[in-house]
């Protein structure tokens, strides 16, 4: 006999009543709802469904982190009333991600934060989702290495699921073992950075492909980041083709004395007490992280705009009010 396949479709009788249901209907609003932003969200939430496995996978503990901060910082753009305490919405979770940390050694959260940058950039949004991960006992270059294992994993998964129509990428864009890395020092000169931010200068170091900027300057890094020498701290920036940063990471400060100081000095003891006061112990190996998975996104399915991943979106105004009338 001759060679053969066999195929197997399974459908649930749910979704063939909603295909006979959406055959009836008189659609409307195409140019927003258009079928390739319709395909890009579904490989969105598979996008976030393949991060979820990843990190169950690998006995991470998924914590839920408060989206509203007490406090508010001067010129605070999302300050909230918060049932009369001053409040704003989080920029970060990384304080709190780091306490969760301490307990239950490997933790990640995946929510919205929400970012006060007035700019119509292409990879810039005011609210988007972040995805933490916290790792007790590890240092940066574990941390490093964990999130090639995380591009690596999502890319096989697309590659060999029902969104891979999606992937821009080709296998021999990711780096069979580690990504290139490049120390802030050795490239400050080259792009005349002067001890400022990679900026415009991000898609050009990433051109080749996905590379770790580490050890940036205790001015620009995190002010948990623990210190590398009197200039530098234990960082880093991972940056993609096409998209620039992507996520960021450090290895933390922990002395509880150091964190009370560094909290005084900067004048905000009323909003930030607790987070030394909560810490279980003291001086111990701490390392956490954060990625925009809008951003990942972009570099997976190939969008130039980071608009283009969601129908409806927050950069400075309401993706689905007409201009002239959100103001």
């Amino acid at each position: 006999p001759g060679d053969y396949c066999r195929l197997s479709v399974f459908v649930s009788i749910e979704d063939l009543v909603l295909l006979k249901i959406e055959r009836r209907i008189e659609r409307r609003q195409e140019a927003l709802w258009d079928q390739e932003k319709i395909e890009r969200t579904r490989g969105y939430s598979f996008l976030l469904q393949t991060i979820r496995n990843f990190f169950y996978g690998h006995s991470y503990h998924e914590v839920s982190l408060p989206s509203i901060h007490y406090g508010q910082m001067k010129d605070e753009a999302f300050a909230i009333d918060f049932f009369g305490t001053p409040a704003r919405l989080t920029s970060s979770n990384a304080l709190y991600l780091d306490l969760y940390s301490a307990q239950l050694h490997r933790v990640f959260s995946m929510q919205p934060c929400f970012r006060a940058e007035p700019s119509h950039t292409r990879k810039h949004l005011a609210e988007f989702t972040m995805l933490e991960i916290g790792l007790m006992n590890r240092s940066l270059d574990d941390a490093m290495r964990l999130m090639e294992e995380l591009f690596r994993f999502v890319y096989t998964q697309f590659e060999s699921g029902p969104f891979n129509h999606l992937l821009s990428i080709e296998a021999g864009a990711l780096p069979a073992d580690v990504f290139s890395r490049k120390e802030y020092r050795d490239i400050e000169r080259e792009y005349q950075l002067n001890g400022k931010g990679l900026g415009k200068h991000e898609r050009t170091i990433a051109a080749n492909g996905p590379v770790f900027v580490t050890n940036f300057p205790r001015s620009i890094a995190s002010w948990t980041a623990r210190p590398v020498d009197e200039n530098h701290a234990r960082s880093f920036n991972l940056l993609l083709p096409g998209v620039g940063e992507t996520a960021e990471g450090a290895e933390r400060q922990t002395r509880q004395d150091w964190m009370a100081q560094k909290i005084k000095l900067a004048g905000v003891e009323e909003q930030l007490r607790w987070y030394p006061a909560m810490m279980p112990y003291t001086d111990f190996q701490l390392t956490s992280m954060g990625l925009g998975v809008e951003r990942l996104a972009m570099w997976l399915f190939g969008c130039s705009n980071i608009r283009d991943l969601k129908p409806i979106y927050r950069d400075t105004g309401f993706s689905e009010i007409p201009k002239g009338r959100n103001q």
